[in-house]
């Protein structure tokens, strides 16, 4: 038994289907949820929506990838304490080199005079990055368990969650 309680000799449980379907199914509602929701609205999208987009896509995909690469690298009979620590390590670098960038032009976006959006958003944001950088970061030195990557990918797909709402229903000028 693995330390998700799955057994990886060559077959899946049926139980780790089904939870890795309804992660993939949520984060497909929510890619969809935007497409559809562009596709039927007519206004221009600012600055801050794109953000709002980027980060939904960002906090949503590292979400799908991670989990994929869960199962890939335990596919391949990888001990878990191995993978779970190489996908932390590698959603945290990707995390850090999409993710502060995405942070300096929000940072840059808030302080605009013409956009109108609360700095308390902002803040959020870093909050949310360090939260999840920092759960990766234990994850590695800890030496590799499912835990940390479980919360991780929950708060992802709550604060992605968040973006989208933000996106839909605020209005920046």
């Amino acid at each position: 038994m693995g330390s998700c309680g799955t057994q990886w000799n060559g077959k899946i449980e049926q139980y780790s289907i089904f939870e890795v379907l309804a992660e993939l199914g949520l984060a497909l509602a929510g890619f969809a949820g935007v497409g559809s929701a562009f596709g039927g609205r007519f206004r221009e999208y600012g600055k801050i929506d794109l953000i709002r987009l980027m980060v939904l896509f960002l906090a949503a995909g590292s979400v799908v990838a991670g989990s994929l690469a869960v199962l890939t690298l335990a596919s391949y009979g990888i001990d878990d304490a191995t993978n779970f620590s190489v996908v932390s390590a590698a959603l945290a670098l990707i995390l850090g080199v999409a993710g502060v960038p995405l942070l300096l032009a929000a940072y840059r976006t808030v302080k605009d005079p013409e956009i109108v959006a609360p700095t308390w958003v902002f803040a959020i944001g870093i909050i949310y990055l360090l939260i999840v950088e920092s759960l990766y970061v234990q994850n590695i030195i800890k030496g590799g368990e499912s835990s940390p990557l479980i919360a991780a990918f929950s708060l992802s797909l709550v604060y992605g969650l968040w973006m989208f709402t933000r996106l839909m229903v605020r209005h920046n000028r």
